[in-house]
């Protein structure tokens, strides 16, 4: 994948488009909070890195398939164990929870967090893609790969369109039959006019 060194260009992309439309505010404070000097650093940070628990399961449900396929790789031939997968999920949702700073409780909203009720929304994500003839297709052509697979990679998915910065980070990409196919996880609401914009 190509690579670009920092410049201090602004970039373009469907989430901050997103963010920019909905409040000015919050697109100043995701992305230049350090320039502000009416509060403090550490609040604006921490304000910055708390999820709701819509957010947490979409992050959730991201990990959790990209272990499954980074896992279909190495042993396409081996079905998938549903109770280890189940325990997998559990302990990547208390892992995370533990570090999680929540909207829900901070603006108290919540008093806690139903973690159960989150394990069961991931576990369902990923069993219906395990349970889908896409999987079943994605298993494959995981045994025929010849090209490497994108999954969820590092970084913010810089690009140059026109010579102008964009980001556009896929979730998982695999070239296969002569095209590249792109999958995008989604976990909330359906929004057909959003999700076409972003493809």
């Amino acid at each position: 994948m190509q690579s670009f060194e920092y410049s201090a260009i602004l970039g373009w992309s469907i989430s901050r488009y997103d963010t920019f439309t909905a409040c000015r505010r919050q697109y100043y404070y995701q992305y230049y909070y350090k320039w502000d000097n009416e509060y403090p650093q550490a609040l604006i940070a921490r304000l910055r890195l708390m999820v709701s628990v819509p957010l947490q399961i979409g992050i959730l449900t991201h990990t959790c398939i990209s272990t499954i396929l980074k896992r279909l790789l190495k042993e396409p031939d081996q079905p998938i164990d549903t109770q280890r997968l189940a325990g997998y999920v559990r302990r990547k949702v208390a892992e995370q929870h533990r570090r999680a700073d929540y909207e829900e409780i901070y603006y108290g909203r919540e008093t806690r967090i139903d973690t159960e009720g989150m394990t069961g929304t991931v576990l369902t994500a990923v069993t219906n893609l395990i349970e889908s003839d896409r999987f079943k297709w994605l298993a494959q052509q995981a045994s025929a790969a010849t090209e490497p697979w994108i999954i969820e990679p590092e970084g913010f998915g810089e690009t140059r369109v026109e010579g102008l910065k964009a980001y556009c980070k896929v979730d998982f990409l695999i070239p296969a039959q002569n095209h590249l196919h792109i999958l995008d996880w989604k976990t909330g609401k359906e929004r057909e006019d959003k999700h076409n914009i972003q493809m």
